[in-house]
């Protein structure tokens, strides 16, 4: 399934469906989960919507499973997911509350990582948001599900991925953070290699995770007179390795692989 929060970690990507887990591991997670498909999924909204409550309240994976189209997975996939499920509904005490919420921008924009390439079993329609009963009052978790009708049938969709054959270094955590005035306002876009494959992306938020070999480019763009920000780039240890001069005003920051560090990291 899919573990849907980016790996701040991140999502994206897990089960017959995607997880979120605070802050943003969406991805890890993301790739691990799978499922089987039932034979008799519930054919309204509502009736999905009980069914998965039902299932995940009572920490049935039988039942999760029968709740998820698993085409495409792979022997690794259904392997992972087993070892994963338990663990992710282990330390919950039940559903405190269910809901459907749209796809994110970002949904499954990160389609490489670990030496595999990660796909969807189905085109998700939506998400299912669970809101599981804290297991302590200092613990907070919030699982979000990708969904899709399918054949006049609800189910739960989950992650499946390819081995690529990578025999490079194994990927470690990228960090692109955007610090001051106006850091949610800037756009920024990305160039990075994954396991040999070389990537670019949107990032949508002003500080995300992710992972890969090394970040080639990154570009952020202002339109506004007020921004006064800076871009900060960290190593796997959460250290920085590159900090750029500010940006004050429109105009861009444009960082290319090499580049020396103009701030103090």
């Amino acid at each position: 399934m899919l573990i849907g929060e980016r790996l701040a970690f991140p999502a994206g990507l897990g089960l017959p469906c995607v997880f979120a887990m605070k802050p943003a591991a969406l991805l890890l997670l993301s790739l691990l989960l799978s499922a089987t498909c039932r034979a008799d999924p519930p054919k309204t909204r509502e009736d999905f919507l009980a069914a998965v409550r039902a299932a995940f309240d009572a920490k049935d994976f039988k039942r999760i499973h029968a709740l998820t189209w698993e085409q495409g997975m792979s022997d690794f996939d259904k392997q992972q997911e087993n070892q994963m499920l338990p663990m992710m509904l282990g330390g919950t005490g039940g559903v405190e509350s269910i809901s459907f919420a749209p796809l994110p921008a970002d949904f499954m924009d990160i389609p490489v990582a670990w030496g595999r390439r990660i796909d969807i079993t189905h085109p998700a329609d939506g998400l299912v948001k669970i809101v599981p009963k804290p297991s302590d009052k200092n613990s907070s978790q919030e699982l979000t599900v990708p969904y899709a009708l399918i054949d006049g049938g609800y189910y739960l969709v989950t992650s499946k991925t390819m081995d690529l054959g990578w025999k490079g270094p194994r990927d470690k955590t990228l960090n692109v953070s955007i610090l001051g005035t106006g850091a949610d306002k800037v756009k920024i876009h990305l160039k990075y290699n994954a396991s040999g494959v070389d990537l670019e992306r949107d990032q949508r938020s002003s500080s995300e995770a992710f992972v890969g070999q090394y970040i080639s480019e990154v570009t952020v763009k202002s339109d506004r007179e007020d921004t006064d920000v800076t871009l900060q780039l960290m190593d796997e240890n959460q250290k920085p390795y590159y900090v750029s001069a500010p940006l004050k005003g429109k105009g861009e920051i444009d960082y290319h692989k090499g580049d020396s560090s103009a701030g103090h990291p």
